[in-house]
């Protein structure tokens, strides 16, 4: 169950994680590192307001959706959120790493991937986590999932 499922969730933690150290895998003959673009990506005014209205959300019972960024999604990719013209896109997506009782979710970034309007349809490629979130699912009023 993702946490977009939820009725509610009631956010548990908050993490801002390291700038993860990304190669671009399709860059053949020289790999592409990702980490300064992702960098800047982190510190955009659109970002840095999407952390801070996270941070404050640890406590608080509310609605999945408004976990997602506070920006336009991309048209073609309506899970993810490009961050202004850096190349980078931002996703809030479930992760493995939650106890039964408090689920994980993250928000990765993404860049373009194979096949960007091309035949077989456009793709992102996953770059890493850059926060964390720890949240409980509530199914209804007084019931965790």
């Amino acid at each position: 169950m993702s946490v977009l499922d939820y009725p509610s969730v009631r956010v548990v933690d908050f993490e801002r994680l390291p700038i993860p150290e990304a190669l671009d895998p399709l860059s053949r003959n020289t790999l592409i590192n990702k980490t300064p673009q992702i960098a800047r990506a982190y510190d955009a005014a659109a970002v840095r307001e999407y952390f801070a209205w996270l941070a404050t959300t640890p406590g608080r019972e509310m609605v999945p959706s408004e976990l997602l960024p506070r920006f336009q999604a991309s048209s073609r990719f309506r899970w993810a959120y490009p961050v202004e013209d850096s190349g980078i896109y931002l996703s809030l997506t479930d992760s493995d790493d939650g106890e039964r009782d408090q689920r994980v979710v993250e928000v990765r970034v993404h860049c373009d991937g194979p096949n960007l309007g091309s035949a077989g349809g456009p793709t992102l490629l996953p770059l890493g986590a850059i926060a964390r979130l720890r949240y409980e699912g509530l199914l209804a009023e007084g019931f965790r999932a």
